[in-house]
């Protein structure tokens, strides 16, 4: 058996890189398991596609080697694709397709892909595991295409928003399962963990920055006497810190995202990967929405009764003994619905 998972792999982002790696080393357990090797196009952007492959070609070679060691170093990649033509070669040669997890049905990135990540292909057994709409509402249009999912032979997706959307445009036997780095144990994830020179500090993990974000930082930051540590993409272009006595790391690996969040004291987050680690790594944290995606956080937090995280005055120790209790379940009928899917068995 030969499984292709087909999602973010390639995209310079840690939740897409390490989501993608937990779901390769997932299905590895039920046969020899590929990432398609496929470069999503940014298709929103305002530049030029020439004046932005440029600009990338230089940021990547300081900002993003980390992304490329990880790669070369834990994915197991199909030779490179580059148009829908060489997908459509390559999807046929596997047992099964395996499209998610991430925002893959989310057309606000994907735009006209859309079919690339909805598996529109003649393919054998066509699967989504933990698929998001990344969105709780979408426009009539996208409801359209997403009627295309009407071919899967089965589907999961990541949040019960997204199973709501697609019960209502008629499409029906969803689960709703873990995202993938969610399936891999603290133990598992401890083996790809570098050591940290930093130690006594808070760690602020953001995809944007906003004033309740800054206020809740300096907030937590004075209340527990520890420093700031912050990773916001956006600050590489910046000269000067965002907020006074906060450190910005200019640089961060996958692998040194989580060892930011394993060895600090506490997490401030609006990411949801941010959030999933500081879960799996059993630390205190507290959740600040994403203003447009944080459906995810608040579905995941409310499945694991962790919604008090999203109260930046609640700095309390968390009961991660009735956390794991919940989420071992979860893992358990996630697992359960890969194996049916796959019509194989594994041990959970």
């Amino acid at each position: 058996m030969t499984n292709l998972i087909v999602t973010f792999c390639n995209e310079k982002n840690i939740g897409a890189m390490l989501q993608s790696y937990a779901l390769q080393e997932t299905l590895t357990k039920y046969g020899q398991t590929y990432l398609l090797n496929y470069d999503l196009k940014n298709v929103n952007t305002k530049l030029s596609r020439k004046i932005k492959d440029n600009l990338l070609k230089i940021t990547d070679l300081y900002f993003y080697s980390g992304y490329r060691s990880f790669a070369k170093k834990y994915y197991n990649l199909t030779k490179k694709v580059k148009n829908l033509k060489e997908i459509s070669k390559e999807v046929k040669k596997y047992t099964n397709v395996i499209c998610g997890s991430d925002q893959v049905w989310n057309e606000e990135i994907v735009g006209y892909q859309r079919n690339i990540y909805m598996l529109d292909f003649d393919i054998n057994n066509k699967i989504s595991y933990a698929a998001s709409i990344g969105r709780e509402k979408i426009s009539d249009e996208e409801k359209k295409h997403l009627s295309i999912l009407k071919d899967f032979d089965s589907i999961s997706v990541r949040e019960e928003s997204a199973k709501d959307i697609l019960e209502n445009i008629g499409i029906c036997n969803i689960d709703v399962t873990l995202d993938p780095t969610l399936l891999l144990s603290k133990e598992q994830w401890d083996k790809l963990i570098e050591q940290n020179k930093f130690s006594n500090y808070i760690f602020v993990y953001c995809l944007e920055m906003n004033d309740k974000l800054i206020n809740s930082m300096e907030i937590i930051s004075k209340r527990l006497n520890k420093k700031l540590i912050c990773y916001y993409k956006k600050s590489i272009l910046k000269k000067n810190p965002l907020i006074p006595n906060c450190l910005f790391l200019k640089r961060l690996s996958p692998t040194q995202f989580l060892s930011m969040i394993k060895y600090s004291d506490f997490v401030i987050t609006n990411s949801f990967h941010g959030t999933v680690f500081s879960i799996i790594f059993e630390k205190k944290f507290i959740v600040i929405p994403h203003a447009t995606r944080g459906i995810r956080q608040i579905n995941l937090l409310e499945k694991l009764g962790l919604l008090d995280r999203m109260d930046i005055n609640n700095i309390n120790n968390i009961d991660y003994s009735s956390v794991n209790k919940i989420l071992l379940n979860e893992r358990q009928k996630s697992l359960r619905f890969l194996s049916q899917s796959l019509k194989v068995g594994i041990n959970e």
